[in-house]
């Protein structure tokens, strides 16, 4: 592969972030009670922790998948020779800068359920995994660690997935 392993890593490390608020939703938080945490605020504190995470990684992969620098360091999804997809409309980023990602006077309690946040892990989930698998298909047999990383990823978008059905 011409990209750097650490490179390979980030990108799919940055999976599970995005994931990690489906993860608490759906298979750790139905098994804690609120009484089992030390201090009643760390419930709150975790699952806002989480969406907040989930929010700012989708976003990370938006920029990813934009195909455009900002930054002459930036790694996009053309350094690998892959074509650029769009994840977020206009307004679902703007929304994660204003309620998220900055302090402006947009911001609100993110707690609540107007994220979509479902809806954007799926429609990341279609160009991420064909970029996965476009990955994989470029490795040698000297690119063995990345090839491993890459099909470990695969499998945890596709077991995250399967908690966003009903």
């Amino acid at each position: 592969m011409k990209n750097s392993y650490e490179q390979v890593v980030v990108v799919c490390s940055t999976v599970s972030v995005c994931c990690s608020y489906v993860s608490w939703k759906a298979a750790v938080k139905p098994k804690l009670n609120e009484q089992q945490l030390s201090l009643p605020y760390e419930y709150d504190a975790i699952t806002m922790s989480c969406l907040t995470s989930s929010l700012l990684a989708i976003r990370k992969f938006d920029d990813f998948f934009k195909n455009k620098k900002t930054r002459h360091d930036d790694v996009i999804v053309s350094d690998f020779g892959y074509q650029p997809s769009s994840i977020l409309t206009n307004e679902e980023r703007k929304n994660i800068n204003k309620r998220v990602a900055h302090f402006t006077t947009a911001m609100d309690d993110s707690r609540n359920e107007s994220w979509a946040i479902d809806d954007l892990l799926l429609r990341l989930s279609g160009p991420l995994h064909e970029f996965l698998i476009f990955l994989a298909e470029q490795c040698s047999e000297e690119d063995k660690g990345e090839y491993f990383e890459i099909t470990e990823t695969i499998r945890y978008l596709n077991s995250s997935l399967v908690l966003l059905r009903p």
